[in-house]
């Protein structure tokens, strides 16, 4: 009986070892399979994690190229340079921004054109109408790209020209264009602030014009409407407005640009937007 005995517990014995070893080979197995997998896809020094956070974080090339537009009765001549990215890792959001640019300069030329101001009947030896544009790169990093234009429309003599300031920025994530809303809280008062930080720092570029805060307060073009603060630019640290000629003062000359800081507008700006994620 006892040898029976001492036979059975040597096979229990002799099974559980062999079932450990069994679970140990497959748990090291399993564990150097999954360290090699985790070195393959994971975040390290040496191999970093390809994400979409990190895939956007490039800061695009821009260069220049030329819209040029032409026509006969009436006559008139459009030139305008404008931005072109470059070097984005999505060709496909890099392709989307610079049809979006171009069918914004060409919008442009078309409202130019269709001015009412064109007439087919010019007199022999006038100058033809004409609209000229420039650009400036306000701010551009991984995920904004912003840029101002100042399109300048009439003829050759100073007298006669008139500036206008349009603005365009882009979420270089997506490739869309943000709109003046997209930057504060839905409901929020920001068009009142908007219009307050504008006329005070107006009034302080003008006051050798001796043009008051009274007086600003006053032009219905700087009240509280999305329309008034349409030409707006995202930097890291503000937001920039521009006016086009006439829009603060008759007698001001070519476009106006005021910089409110982030800070003045911390209250009402949206969490999720450009402002608060520069």
């Amino acid at each position: 009986m006892k040898s029976r005995y001492l036979a059975v517990l040597a096979l229990s014995v002799l099974a559980t070892s062999c079932g450990s070893k069994s679970v140990t080979t497959g748990s090291t197995t399993s564990s150097l399979l999954s360290t090699t997998s985790s070195t393959t896809i994971a975040s390290t020094t040496t191999v970093p994690k390809v994400t979409s956070s990190t895939i956007t974080e490039v800061t695009p090339s821009v260069g220049t190229a030329t819209f040029n537009r032409s026509g006969t009765a009436p006559n008139y001549l459009v030139t305008v340079n404008y931005p072109v990215l470059g070097g984005m890792i999505s060709t496909s959001v890099e392709a989307q921004v610079n049809a979006e640019i171009i069918s914004a300069v060409s919008a442009w030329s078309n409202s130019f054109v269709q001015n009412s101001t064109l007439q087919s009947g010019s007199p022999p030896g006038a100058s033809s109408p004409s609209m000229t544009g420039s650009y400036k790169v306000v701010f551009v990093d991984s995920k904004i790209a912003s840029f101002q234009f100042i399109l300048v429309e009439g003829g050759q003599s100073l007298a006669s020209q008139v500036s206008y300031a349009e603005t365009l920025n882009f979420n270089l994530g997506t490739g869309a264009l943000y709109s003046l809303s997209d930057l504060f809280l839905p409901g929020s008062n920001y068009l009142n602030i908007l219009s307050s930080q504008s006329i005070q720092l107006l009034a302080a570029q003008l006051s050798a014009s001796n043009v008051s805060v009274a007086q600003l307060q006053n032009n219905s073009q700087l009240g509280p409407l999305p329309a008034n603060f349409s030409a707006f630019n995202v930097t890291a640290n503000a937001v920039e407005i521009s006016f086009s000629q006439g829009q603060v003062d008759q007698n001001s000359i070519g476009v106006l640009t005021v910089s409110i800081p982030n800070s003045a507008l911390s209250a009402v700006v949206n969490p999720n937007g450009p402002v608060a994620n520069p």
